[in-house]
């Protein structure tokens, strides 16, 4: 079965299997930053589980105590060495082209996110959006805002918003958050509805690791399917790149500045196999702006965008 063309795209948008790698099979589960969520979670649990049992004498734990530092000294030094070799080599390819107009220009429109719940259950989870509107329209993943009582919008050189209402897509892993600020003076990015052709050079700029406005260049290397929440296949572009936790919502934008994509997921790496970053098409998101009444593109002119802010 063929899968889904991303919505917005028309006749003339549509992909030819001649010149792109089009991959009719679902790619491997990816890891999104909820999953690091979910483990620790349970790593709770469990420990909570164990300060349940009947207390042992120190004679009786010292095997499994030692044996736990082993695993903890272990699980460190590797922990060390990935993250310093990982973050060492994008954080030199983003110092790299952080001198490159294009990349000044874009990073001002990119901003970080975090999901704030409040009450006994409190948590604190962040991630990466970006602007296409100069009145504040924000478009990242649905799952940096699932569960949010309160969103906070982050950016490096307007401040910092509050939002209470967004949108979430029904069925991609896609919202949009709606600033609908007094002023028009928001930099903003231009979005493109155009699939990239296979080998093509990109950038994405976003938030891994607790960096903020990391740039990192990637090549496009194939098209596949996942799963939407409603079962139906949906076609996404996969990215060989350093994509890292936190790089969720960051755009994917080509040589021109125009954005083509968001990053939603990541494939780990895996002995010699790079890190892969899987991105949903641009086109995707029109779904949610019809809903708000803006039409793409517009750049400063949105219209019915139901949603609550405070600047701070």
């Amino acid at each position: 079965m063929e899968p889904a063309k991303p919505a917005g795209l028309g006749k003339e948008k549509e992909m030819d299997k001649d010149n792109y790698n089009y991959i009719d099979k679902d790619l491997p589960d990816p890891l999104i930053d909820g999953d690091l969520l979910e483990n620790g979670e349970e790593e709770a649990g469990d420990v909570a589980e164990e300060a349940a049992s009947p207390p042992q004498s120190w004679l009786q734990r010292w095997p499994a105590i030692l044996a736990i530092l082993c695993i903890i000294s272990i699980v460190l030094a590797y922990s060390i060495r990935y993250i310093t070799a990982s973050s060492f080599k994008f954080l030199k390819e983003s110092q790299d082209l952080a001198g490159e107009p294009l990349i000044q220009e874009v990073r001002q429109a990119v901003v970080e996110i975090n999901n704030h719940t409040l009450g006994f259950s409190q948590q604190n989870t962040r991630g990466t959006g970006f602007n296409i509107d100069a009145t504040g329209m924000i478009i990242t993943n649905r799952h940096i805002v699932l569960g949010a009582d309160v969103l906070v919008v982050k950016s490096q050189n307007q401040g910092i918003y509050y939002a209470t209402e967004w949108l979430e897509h029904p069925v991609v892993d896609l919202a949009i958050i709606p600033l609908k600020l007094k002023s028009d003076d928001m930099p903003f990015l231009q979005i493109e509805q155009r699939l990239p052709f296979i080998g093509e050079k990109v950038y994405i700029i976003g938030n891994p690791l607790g960096f903020v406005d990391i740039a990192v260049s990637g090549l496009v290397r194939s098209y596949g399917t996942v799963a939407g929440t409603d079962g139906s296949r949906i076609l996404v572009m996969k990215i060989e790149s350093e994509i890292h936790p936190g790089s969720s919502g960051s755009p994917v934008i080509d040589q021109d500045g125009h954005v083509l994509a968001v990053i939603f997921a990541q494939i780990p790496a895996q002995a010699d196999v790079p890190t892969y970053g899987l991105a949903i098409p641009i086109g995707e998101a029109t779904l949610l702006l019809e809903k708000i009444g803006y039409s793409a593109g517009d750049g400063g002119t949105s219209g019915g965008a139901d949603g609550s802010t405070d600047q701070q």
